[in-house]
């Protein structure tokens, strides 16, 4: 995908080789959209690759641990080296785990992984995502949590990977608006996703009793890749941010999303956690 400079646009996907991420790469490829997908597993991301040039377009992969803030700036850099613009950013890798684990820095996985590796990203991304008009969309639940501010890395009481997965939805949802509102200048748009309830490996660590409320609900990725493509692409989306969309339709977000102190809060701890400067959101200041 060329802009009308003639620079090279791409669309960069994290969790591609997950049952959301692959979907949209394969809805894009047929559209002739290039892809840059990022996925931790060599082999997984290679043979997805492989069939996207197969469909069209222009695909390349990049492998890195997303749990790692260091692996996020190594990984945007080549990104960066290898595309002048970034036409978007689809944020659709997430981790549900049954227990507590940790990273190098001693931030709690999930969070990590869901959240700061996401904010990381797009900010590690900001040149060529202004360059590109770039999109951000956060594919994310419609959690209604409020943010625990004194254990966002749920160190106290008794873990539940459900309870930290929702927080961490609570938190994108949150983060998706607040940069809406910070990027606006950029000519950066960003947009918070639900994709419904798919039947995949996230769904297989829910609750039991969530996966049997949700299974007659439950249903592949094609019409959820179909919509997050347009969101991504399509001219009728161009100007639109800060808005949260189940499939291809506006939905109203979660009440506590909406509170505009909880999500500057949440900026600046996530900016201090991952040591960027809380009023640069792009990186281009």
């Amino acid at each position: 995908m060329m802009a009308d400079d003639g620079r090279r646009r791409v669309v960069v996907i994290t969790g591609a080789t997950g049952m959301l991420g692959s979907a949209t790469a394969r809805q894009l490829a047929r559209q002739g959209v290039d892809t840059v997908a990022v996925a931790r597993d060599r082999t997984r991301g290679a043979h997805l690759v492989e069939e996207l040039n197969r469909v069209g377009g222009a695909h390349r992969l990049i492998v890195g641990d997303l749990s790692e803030p260091e692996s996020v700036r190594a990984f945007a850099a080549t990104i960066c080296s290898g595309s002048d613009q970034v036409a978007g950013l689809l944020h659709s890798a997430a981790v549900l785990l049954p227990q507590r684990r940790t990273n190098s820095l001693g931030q709690e996985m999930m969070f990590a992984t869901n959240v700061l590796a996401r904010f990381l990203l797009t900010h590690e991304l900001g040149a060529p995502l202004a360059a590109g008009s770039g999109r951000v969309v956060w594919a994310t639940g419609p959690s209604p949590d409020q943010l625990d501010f004194d254990d966002l890395m749920a160190a106290g009481g008794t873990f539940s990977g459900f309870r930290q997965f929702r927080a961490t939805n609570a938190a994108n949802l949150q983060l998706a608006f607040e940069f809406a509102r910070r990027s606006q200048h950029d000519g950066i748009t960003s947009n918070a996703f639900h994709p419904g309830a798919l039947q995949s490996q996230l769904m297989a660590g829910m609750p039991v009793l969530v996966r049997i409320l949700t299974a007659p609900a439950g249903r592949s990725a094609e019409k959820a890749a179909a919509a997050l493509a347009d969101l991504l692409t399509s001219p009728g989306y161009a100007a639109t941010t800060g808005a949260f969309y189940k499939l291809g339709k506006p939905a109203r977000p979660p009440k506590a999303s909406l509170d505009t102190a909880s999500q500057r809060r949440l900026w600046l701890h996530a900016a201090a956690l991952v040591s960027i400067d809380a009023a640069d959101p792009t990186g281009t200041a």
